[in-house]
């Protein structure tokens, strides 16, 4: 899965699996209500944990000013901004920042 909303997004939100999008997707519809441009990707950490370093490597320089990920991918993120969305966000409990 790789959704943008436009071609310079601002918030890079990424997620382990296509089942995460549900809860991540609350991210999604923030960043539209909020005018600030997305992208949404899934990025395993523990599948592939190359492209993960690889991708918040070249956050920065592609734009991005903050990343919303899932919590697995929270662990694994050693820059940039990082807001994550525990597994139970659905029921309104497990943010972290």
């Amino acid at each position: 899965m790789s959704v943008a909303s436009e071609t310079h997004p601002r918030v890079g939100i990424l997620m382990g699996a296509d089942a995460d999008w549900p809860v991540m997707q609350v991210a999604a519809r923030s960043s539209n209500e909020l005018g600030v441009p997305y992208e949404a990707r899934v990025v395993s950490a523990h599948r592939t944990p190359e492209l993960l370093f690889d991708h918040a490597e070249r956050a920065r320089g592609r734009g991005l000013s903050a990343i919303v990920a899932g919590a697995g991918g929270v662990v694994a993120f050693p820059t940039e901004t990082v807001y994550g969305l525990g597994a139970d966000a659905q029921r309104g409990c497990g943010a972290a920042g």
